[in-house]
This record gives structure tokens, C-alpha cells and sequence, in this order.
């Protein structure tokens, strides 16, 4: 058994899982954000813009699926707001991006 003491405190264990998982999704995300970081990254799949729109795409229906399965899934709650929050998000990047020329990765902070 193992003493109270070598244990990882609650605390500690329930702020290093989300802190992780945004780090894993910041390594897996960033060779999306361009054409020249994929090739920079060693992915020559996506440095292919057919690869590249066709993964930023998957990644997308992802993240919805994964907020539409704790909404809907887990709790049992149907709520769309989260879709709403999803397609403005989705249009103000697209907007500053195509019409004002901001970078991607900062529209998709601004957004």
C-alpha cells in the first residue's frame, strides 16, 4: 500500500490532465495552422493543400463531435448554443482572415 504521503495530491493530479491535454493539442494542432509549418514539421502530407483542408476539416468535425458528446452525451442536456459559439467562431475567423489578412493562428485567438 502506498503511504498518504507519495500519493499526488487531488489537487494537483486535477490541474496537470487539462493542462496536459491542451499541450497535446497545441503539438497536434500546430502543423494545421499553415502549409509551411507542416513541411517545417516534417509532415509532407500536409504541406499538400488537398491533405491540408482535408485535416483542418477532420480536426474541426473533432472538436465538435468531442463538445457535442459532453452537451449531449454525458449530461443528457440539448443545448446548440455550443453549435452557435462554433459557427461564429467558424465566420469571425474566416472574415479576418480572407477580408482584413490577419494571420490564421491570431484570428483564431481574436475569435
Amino acid at each position: 500500500m502506498i503511504a498518504r504521503e507519495e500519493r499526488v495530491p487531488r489537487r494537483l493530479r486535477r490541474v496537470a490532465l487539462p493542462i496536459g491535454i491542451i499541450l497535446l493539442a497545441i503539438v497536434i494542432l500546430v502543423p494545421l495552422t499553415s502549409t509551411d509549418t507542416a513541411q517545417q514539421a516534417g509532415l509532407p502530407l500536409l504541406a499538400d493543400k488537398l491533405w491540408f483542408r482535408i485535416a483542418t476539416t477532420v480536426a474541426m468535425f473533432v472538436v465538435m463531435a468531442s463538445a457535442w458528446n459532453i452537451i449531449g452525451g454525458l449530461t443528457g442536456y440539448a443545448s446548440f448554443g455550443n453549435v452557435a459559439f462554433f459557427g461564429i467562431g467558424a465566420y469571425t475567423v474566416g472574415v479576418l482572415v480572407s477580408n482584413r489578412g490577419w494571420p490564421f493562428p491570431l484570428a483564431l485567438l481574436a475569435a
